[in-house]
């Protein structure tokens, strides 16, 4: 399996801020992230993949109590909705790809998402 790391400068907008939103809304709010994994993608070393094992660290400016789920969903449904529209994975089903682990870094500091992909190439 081959290793790409992904260290983009923002955090997923949490889904406590989307739940009950208008589409459009969580559109606009999802958007900065995709555009960030979309340039970082397109510079990596990633390849069309048969298979994809993503976790991710968060860092955040204050430390405070935070529940992963809130988090974990919007990043991992973005991150599989651009691997596939990208052409990186043909579907984003579970025989191609795992969001495996997110985790919330104990340092402080900017917003930071740090996304590792575990991958095997076609």
């Amino acid at each position: 399996m081959n290793q790409t790391t992904l260290e983009l400068p923002l955090v997923p907008v949490s889904f406590n801020q989307t739940r009950y939103a208008h589409w459009r809304v969580v559109q606009r709010k999802a958007r900065p992230l995709q555009e960030a994994l979309l340039l970082l993608l397109r510079t990596s070393d990633l390849q069309p993949a048969s298979f994809i094992e993503a976790e991710a660290i968060l860092r955040f400016k204050a430390r405070r109590r935070r529940d992963e789920g809130n988090f974990r969903t919007p990043l991992e449904k973005t991150l599989g909705d651009v691997l596939t529209r990208e052409k990186y994975l043909t579907d984003d089903t579970p025989d191609q790809y795992r969001f495996t682990r997110l985790t919330f870094s104990d340092q402080t500091g900017p917003a930071q998402t740090i996304l590792t992909l575990n991958w095997r190439p076609l």
